[in-house]
């Protein structure tokens, strides 16, 4: 089984060259910084929502700080201020104005769910596997008892989408399917923290929207697996690009190693929901 991710089918809906260089040919790519500080403060939120206290006591500023020191004792004293920073405001925005504490249903959780896509072949099997920062219960739905979740992701770094993009976000129906696989539960609100700009991105997730996400995801999915081209699309995702060392778009005679054989069919949608990038 290959691994799919979401972040596998937006790098081939922005250049189907990237796709090859990354996932046919498996090139090394120039390496990218690891965000140390992001890092930090998703292990600290992950420690801080598995609060031991009694009853519904709410988590204390003290553990807060346990929690912090360490997560980040391998940061610059720096980043270690900035993160605490962030951190404290973001308890007294959304911990210290509750009345009680609810444990969330999940933290850092799996989803692993499988999916037939049609193929000019056939059908073809995949696995869904994703992973996000932390899934809440709502309050059930009153006409049928349905039960509903809310999906929180953490983002350290600035709101860069619209909340109309953000609505139509490949992962959405990718989501969805894997929860309702997994919990027997409707998504019917997704939120992102932004932690550096204290701002939180929400929206209920609607019916049309979730046929307008998965329609979209399993879109890509069958261009992938029906397309015999790599042509290069240009853009604002080249500048960072890790592959365009070996682009044809960007130099006369690049360097292009020989790379491993392509894989077989038989994918898996693997997606890596927790990373600490906007």
């Amino acid at each position: 089984m290959i691994p799919l991710s979401a972040t596998r089918l937006l790098t081939f809906a922005h250049c189907p060259r990237a796709y090859q260089f990354r996932y046919e040919l498996k090139l090394p790519g120039r390496p990218l910084r690891a965000p140390q500080l992001g890092l930090a403060l998703h292990q600290a939120l992950r420690q801080l929502y598995r609060w031991p206290g009694l009853g519904n006591e709410l988590p204390t500023q003290t553990f807060l700080r346990t929690c912090w020191a360490a997560a980040s004792a391998q940061l610059e004293p720096t980043d270690q201020r900035r993160g605490l920073e962030l951190l404290e405001r973001y308890f007294q925005r959304h911990i210290a104005p509750l009345s009680t504490w609810r444990p969330p249903l999940a933290i850092e959780g799996k989803l692993k769910a499988p999916l037939l896509v049609s193929d000019p072949a056939g059908a073809v099997e995949l696995t869904i596997e994703g992973r996000y920062d932390r899934l809440e219960f709502l309050e059930p739905e009153q006409r049928n008892n349905t039960a509903r979740l809310h999906l929180i992701e953490y983002k350290t770094g600035q709101p860069h989408r619209s909340l109309d993009t953000l609505k139509l976000d490949l992962q959405l129906g990718l989501y969805q399917i894997a929860i309702r696989h997994r919990y027997q539960a409707a998504l019917v609100r997704v939120s992102h923290l932004y932690l550096a700009a204290d701002e939180v991105l929400s929206y209920a997730v609607t019916p049309e929207q979730e046929t307008a996400s998965r329609t979209y995801a399993m879109g890509l999915v069958e261009q992938l697996l029906s397309t015999e081209t790599w042509p290069c699309a240009l853009g604002q995702h080249c500048r960072p690009c890790a592959y365009r060392a070996y682009c044809p778009a960007w130099h006369d005679s690049p360097p292009v190693p020989t790379g491993a054989p392509a894989s077989p069919p038989g994918l898996q949608l693997s997606l890596p929901l927790t990373t600490p990038t906007p």
